[in-house]
């Protein structure tokens, strides 16, 4: 009864500047109980009914607190007619004297929830008389309903109104976001945490066990509400969901492969602590705090009773469930990771979920959050979903350039084995794992024609080609291998890699909405990662690199077949080739409008933009090379780096050799050249591609005693878990300098 009736409550009470920390107290209030039950248990062992004794307190003066100095939230009050009570409880909140006049914006606030008040009454069949605050000041009348309906149908209209958009769309929403905490693992782990470090070998007392999961849980938790006040809840919830899902899998991982040696033993305690983490930033505490922000005042009791009595017998059924799922995958091994993978891949739906429907509430009303949910949605889902799926397939070609890159950890072990049949000297070893870097060169000078030439999709295809063949050469080299074979293969798989650097960014750049490009375009440099974990997941479980290269085969021709039957080529490309109408239908795909009226609005606007600066784009070109007097290139290039217009246009004339080297002679070119390569430098220098080349072999010479392969699957795991959050970082730094941007923009315009 207590998880709904308090989030509501802070939820109608808060402004909407804080109302995203507060509602999340609530739920960090039951982490909180949590942890002072586990530490009365482990100070007071021998007592339970001491300890029952001693938590009685807690709802007693919660309840006298609750009696003596809080009021009814003026939402509900004005719901029930009862404006006078409303505006006595808004002062009280608002700290505003009743012999005092409210403060404008104080004033606007309470008129907007008078005026809401008045919508949401007058769609159930009432006619309230109210106009603004002055009425309620003057004891004029406010609320007289026109006629009287019975209990009855009081509470059928209330379950009637579910139907409405507003209503049903949050619920279903809320209710799936449920399923995913539940059935992530959250509750299980929680309830069978001590289980499960025994099973995996942990020694730990179990008092001790709970209080530290209790005091992560807490700490995260607090960490979490203060943070939704500044990044909200959908950027946390991807970085939630994306947290649990790779710590299940490695904890999965472990009881697989773990031997339960002593020097692993707190690697369990370790990642159920950081999951616990994760899912206290939020999965385990937004849809709590969702009660209070996602449901219109007159239904949010009944849907979020019906959302927490629903959430409770999810729970109920993970946690009953969970032993004889386990049971029933482990068979005759002592222990199995298979609940774990599921926990794992079920939070890597639900991060998807999120992004793709959850919506943001920082920073809105309660009124604001439910207009959105009135509008109709289907195609603009549906077109998300493709900007998801596009951006999918086309960073898919970069999986190879990861896999690739950590071939060489996985394969050398074998490749320079004494007893093996290639047995490859340390200097054939590092010319095989560096030669693919020089090749590199050729493809990223490569790409760029191909893309200007053959187009967006076209360049996603070919470039799929050399790692076909050079993975296709590795599989069927013969035994003993040739090693020019290998090098010629290598040299193949470097040439793809570095032809696929750049056309998978600009693809997606310029087929994806500005809302979600920066999330979208660090997809690639995501894959390159995930392709790495992808090779070394397949060293720890195969460990024969020919194998492995015929698996890594599969994978170029899969993406090749995905982006010929599901990618259209980029709108912009047509549009610079004069290509309209094929721009046209190109873009009615990738925005899933086909069959409406032409365009939604915001798309048509969209792709209007996308004309204008092609014609734009165009006539800059034509001016140049026409040589025209008034070029607007070259007084841009002028008025930019301060050179006389002169000097620009007679630089045209000279040849391509000079012209590139008194560019470069420029300090605002040659300093920042200088900066980036020696950022570079540092970058490769540092160890980074060594240590990703010769992973397994430095940990063998290391001494590592965890298993090499297992030890270099977590080195990819670290890496993707880290570039998950640096994209959501930087994600969320373009988004607040964007904001500061248009701010700074209004208000020029309000001084004008």
């Amino acid at each position: 009864m207590a998880s709904a009736p308090a989030t509501v409550y802070v939820g109608e009470m808060a402004t909407n500047e804080h109302r995203g920390m507060l509602v999340t107290w609530p739920s960090v209030g039951l982490s909180g109980g949590i942890l002072l039950v586990y530490l009365l248990g482990w100070g007071i062992r021998d007592d339970w009914r001491l300890v029952s004794g001693i938590t009685i307190a807690l709802p007693v003066l919660a309840s006298v607190l609750a009696f003596f100095y809080l009021k009814e939230t003026p939402s509900w009050l004005l719901s029930q007619g009862c404006t006078e009570e409303a505006e006595e409880s808004f002062r009280w909140i608002r700290e505003v004297p009743k012999n005092e006049a409210m403060p404008d914006h104080v004033r606007e606030e309470f008129e907007e929830l008078v005026r809401n008040s008045k919508r949401r009454r007058s769609t159930q069949g009432e006619s309230p008389q109210i106009s603004t605050i002055s009425n309620i000041i003057d004891g004029k009348p406010t609320f007289s309903n026109v006629k009287h309906v019975s209990r009855f149908q009081k509470v059928w209209r209330r379950i009637a109104s579910l139907t409405n958009p507003e209503a049903w769309k949050p619920l279903v929403i809320h209710n799936i976001y449920f399923f995913f905490m539940q059935f992530g693992g959250i509750q299980v782990v929680a309830a069978y945490a001590v289980d499960i470090m025994k099973s995996a070998g942990v020694s730990l007392d179990s008092y001790g066990a709970a209080g530290l999961l209790g005091a992560v849980q807490f700490l995260a938790g607090i960490g979490a509400s203060f943070a939704f006040s500044r990044y909200g809840r959908r950027i946390l919830s991807l970085i939630s969901g994306a947290g649990m899902a790779v710590t299940m899998i490695c904890l999965g991982i472990y009881l697989e492969v773990g031997d339960g040696s002593s020097d692993l033993s707190l690697l369990p305690l370790l990642l159920i602590l950081i999951y616990i983490a994760f899912a206290n930033i939020g999965f385990n505490l937004i849809p709590w705090g969702l009660l209070g922000e996602l449901y219109p005042t007159r239904v949010a009791g009944l849907a979020g009773s019906i959302a927490v009595c629903l959430a409770n017998l999810m729970g109920f059924a993970a946690i009953k469930l969970y032993p004889g799922f386990q049971d029933l995958v482990r068979g005759d091994n002592p222990t199995t990771g298979g609940g774990f993978f599921f926990f794992g891949a079920v939070s890597c739906v639900a991060t998807v979920f999120v992004f793709l429907f959850l919506p943001e509430t920082f920073g809105k009303s309660l009124e604001e959050v439910t207009e959105e949910f009135r509008q109709p949605c289907g195609r603009k889902c549906l077109s998300c979903l493709l900007q998801v799926l596009v951006s999918f397939i086309s960073s898919a070609t970069l999986l190879s350039a990861g896999m690739n890159l950590g071939f060489s950890a996985v394969s050398l072990p074998h490749m320079q084995d004494p007893a093996g049949t290639d047995r490859l000297t340390v200097e054939e070893g590092s010319w095989f794992a560096s030669l693919s870097f020089i090749s590199i060169l050729v493809g990223c000078l490569t790409c760029g024609p191909l893309l200007d030439t053959l187009g967006r999709k076209k360049t996603l295809l070919v470039i799929n080609t050399p790692f076909i063949m050079g993975w296709l050469l590795m599989w069927m080299a013969p035994k003993p291998t040739p090693v020019p074979l290998l090098y010629f293969a290598r040299l193949l798989n470097g040439l793809g890699g570095g032809m696929v650097s750049i056309p998978a960014n600009i693809y997606i750049s310029e087929v994806v909405p500005s809302s979600t490009r920066c999330m979208l375009v660090t997809w690639p440099s995501l894959a390159v990662s995930v392709g790495v974990l992808l090779v070394y997941a397949l060293g720890l479980v195969i460990q024969e690199w020919r194998t492995i290269a015929a698996i890594s085969t599969f994978v170029p021709v899969l993406t090749a077949i995905l982006i010929f039957l599901c990618l259209n080529e980029s709108p912009v490309w047509l549009l610079a080739r004069g290509r309209d109408e094929e721009a046209q239908r190109s873009f009615e795909g990738l925005r899933y409008t086909k069959d409406t009226n032409p365009f939604l609005n915001e798309f048509q606007k969209e792709f209007r933009t996308f004309i204008e600066n092609s014609k734009r784009l165009k006539g800059c070109v034509k001016n140049v090379s026409q040589g025209d007097e008034g070029e607007p290139l070259c007084q841009n290039i002028g008025v930019t780096y301060g050179t006389d217009e002169v000097e620009v246009k007679d630089a045209r004339n000279e040849g391509l050799f000079n012209t590139v080297c008194s560019t470069l002679k420029r300090s605002d070119v040659w300093k920042p050249l200088v900066i980036l390569n020696c950022y570079f430098f540092f970058m490769q220098f540092s160890g980074i591609p060594v240590l990703l080349s010769y992973a397994v072999n430095i940990m063998i010479s290391e001494g590592v005693s965890m298993e090499p392969y297992l030890a270099t699957l977590l080195l990819g795991v670290v890496k993707i878990l880290f570039e998950i959050a640096a994209g959501f970082v930087q994600n969320r730094q373009v988004h607040c300098k964007a904001y500061r941007l248009t701010k700074e923009e209004e208000e020029n315009k309000n001084k004008n």
